[in-house]
């Protein structure tokens, strides 16, 4: 058997691009040129682009504990298997996350979003942070940034407030990471109503925030459930006042490279909207949950999802009803689908259990619903607040851009 010096470059690196991220750090040991190699732009963006083709991600699950007024966060890494997910079993060992005190006052981790690898968490405050997990004890740095214009800006601070949301993404044309901040600027007199928004975004490349001028016909922000990153836009579904001062919902699409703000309508429904943006099969994907009377459900209530999906990015006319599902028992949120027909949700706490409970985010357990058969499962994982597809890559936040080519990829 030829010794890997006797095998043609090309060849050892079509090998290496096939390999997981943890070998190839452990490559990188093996001699000088590989060290160099596996550290280039050029090999990590092919590594990239290979394990995007072949489809290996996984499961990106955010914990966080509370116990009076202390608390603690950490991330969790998962294959994209159900039975993994079962057991209670990771690919990679947990990563706490450390509160952070600044000017006095704590912030908490919040997981903002993952792109190629990277983690963006915010801070509270517009404090985040950007770094990649599996880089661990290998160059892994993490960049604390602070948005300057979103806090600490109001006219009337006594009766005014922000309300914030974010979200994280890659512009595939420039090469660059970048972060959208969405705020309302909330008046208190009795009770909030919105005087004014502002939008704003942080290039990685410029370590800088700049505010964008949107055209008219947005007149406030809401991001709840947190903004998907898809096809290189950032996509959350947004509310507004119309004409007659109805509530008015459309999905809000950010391009991250044109830095276009657009909006795309959601499907025909006639329920009071209670909807859900995920990914199904690489489509932009739309979930009603309601009850049988229409309404947003209650813990107790029959749960009932129409998921759509979008065949054509972006047409509005391509909306397809792929399934309804019904009856669902002590289903709330739905977070993600897995490759095997299984749609990811969060559950209601039982009713057995002590009062308070049961509105308490930080007592859920995950279930998973088999698209097909309807079949539940309650999964071993509690507290999670969010969970995410996740990717491990080599990319790295540090000096992206100022390492040369390398000649055996050229």
């Amino acid at each position: 058997m030829a010794l890997w010096m006797d095998l043609p470059e090309d060849m050892v690196v079509e090998i290496l691009l096939r390999l997981p991220v943890k070998s190839l750090l452990r490559f990188k040991c093996v001699c000088r040129k590989w060290l160099v190699l596996i550290e280039s732009p050029s090999f990590i963006d092919l590594h990239l682009r290979v394990r995007h083709n072949n489809g290996d991600q996984g499961i990106l699950l955010f914990h966080e504990y509370i116990k009076g007024e202390e608390g603690k966060s950490f991330l969790s890494f998962h294959s994209d298997s159900d039975d993994e997910l079962l057991s209670g079993v990771n690919v990679a060992p947990h990563l706490e996350l450390d509160s952070v005190e600044d000017d006095g006052r704590i912030h908490k981790p919040f997981l903002v979003g993952s792109c190629n690898g990277i983690v963006c968490l915010s801070l509270e405050f517009g404090k985040f942070i950007l770094f990649n997990p599996v880089l661990r004890g290998c160059g892994y740095k993490k960049i604390s940034i602070t948005t300057p214009l979103a806090f600490g800006c109001l006219p009337n601070p006594e009766f005014e407030y922000s309300d914030v949301d974010y979200g994280f993404g890659y512009d595939s044309l420039n090469d660059d990471y970048k972060i959208l901040s969405t705020v309302n600027i909330m008046h208190y007199r009795g009770y909030p109503f919105i005087v004014g928004n502002k939008v704003e975004i942080y290039n990685l490349s410029t370590n800088s925030w700049r505010k964008l001028e949107l055209d008219d016909g947005f007149s406030r922000f809401s991001a709840d459930p947190p903004m998907l990153f898809f096809n290189g836009n950032l996509h959350w579904i947004n509310l507004e006042d119309d004409d007659r001062g109805w509530d008015y919902y459309y999905i809000a699409c950010f391009n991250l490279v044109t830095e276009v703000l657009r909006k795309i309508p959601i499907p025909d429904i006639e329920l009071p909207i209670n909807g859900f943006l995920v990914l199904l099969d690489e489509y932009l994907t739309f979930i009603q949950r309601y009850s049988r009377d229409g309404d947003s459900p209650n813990p107790s209530d029959i749960i009932y999802f129409d998921i759509w999906i979008m065949k054509g990015y972006g047409i509005n006319e391509t909306w397809i009803k792929r399934y309804h599902l019904e009856p669902l028992w002590n289903v709330d949120r739905p977070l993600l689908f897995l490759k095997n027909d299984r749609l990811i949700c969060k559950d209601y706490p039982s009713p057995f259990d002590p009062p308070g409970d049961l509105f308490d985010e930080y007592k859920r357990h995950l279930v998973s619903i088999d698209l097909n058969t309807l079949q539940t499962q309650q999964y071993h994982h509690i507290n999670v607040i969010r969970a995410i597809s996740y990717r491990e890559t080599l990319v790295s936040i540090i000096n992206k851009k100022s390492s040369p080519p390398n000649p055996l990829l050229l």
